[in-house]
């Protein structure tokens, strides 16, 4: 246990100097953290800051956090699926609770009101997570999102769309303005089609992208981590491919 702290201590110092020193990027240690993930199949136990500290844990990374189920990054969670849950969870209560307190304010002054606004604030709230985390644990957090827009768009119209003898009102609030519907994308529809958009998305991005024809400079846009290549073996994400 100590050996395998003190390496997960000599990795996070040397992530700091390279940061600093290689990509010349200032980092600020206290907003870091030390994430020592679980070992997969050994639930057993984590190491202690005191255990770290003795591996080395002290002096350049002494005011560093240290987690052992996971962190949050550009507001996504990442760690175990136990931890990833959880702080979805509390995200999505975050937003309903916004949604609600929306649909108490405006449901009696002003329902058209109410309806856009739910429409286009909590619908779109949390669209950045369905890019960014696999749809195992998103499952949850859009169905939520559905029946809360189902909820608003209720009490904006008195129109039930979860009424399973009505089917046909509940799929016309799914179609687009110009079809004589509500025009509003059921998240748990585009759980699977964010994420991988999401995830081809920075694929591509990761590598050196090839002209597109003649007379443009190759590469045409460089990938900000060219090094991807070693992992990603025979991939070409052309501006077509992009596309598609």
């Amino acid at each position: 246990a100590a050996a395998a702290a003190a390496e997960a201590a000599a990795q996070a110092r040397a992530f700091v100097t390279a940061c600093r020193e290689e990509l010349q990027v200032e980092v600020s240690v206290g907003k870091c953290l030390i994430y020592v993930p679980p070992v997969e199949g050994d639930p057993g136990p984590r190491y202690s800051p005191d255990e770290l500290k003795l591996a080395g844990h002290d002096g350049q990374l002494a005011d560093m956090k240290v987690s052992y189920e996971g962190f949050i990054t550009a507001g996504i969670p990442i760690g175990t699926d136990a931890y990833v849950e959880r702080e979805l969870a509390n995200l999505t209560d975050s937003a309903l609770a916004i949604s609600q307190k929306i649909t108490t304010t405006l449901r009696i002054r002003n329902r058209q009101s109410l309806w856009q606004t739910i429409k286009q604030s909590t619908a779109t709230r949390l669209d950045h997570v369905l890019r960014c985390v696999h749809p195992r644990h998103t499952t949850n957090l859009c169905a939520r999102i559905d029946a809360e827009l189902h909820s608003a768009f209720a009490q904006a119209t008195d129109v039930d769309v979860t009424d399973i003898n009505d089917t046909i009102t509940a799929r016309r609030l799914q179609l687009p303005a110009d079809k004589r519907g509500a025009g509003l994308r059921s998240r748990t529809w585009l759980c699977d089609p964010c994420f991988v958009a999401g995830t081809c998305g920075v694929l591509s991005r990761l590598l050196d992208s090839p002209p597109p024809g003649p007379g443009f400079p190759n590469p045409h846009r460089s990938g900000f981590y060219p090094q991807a290549a070693d992992w990603l073996p025979g991939c070409n994400f052309s501006n077509q491919i992009g596309r598609a």
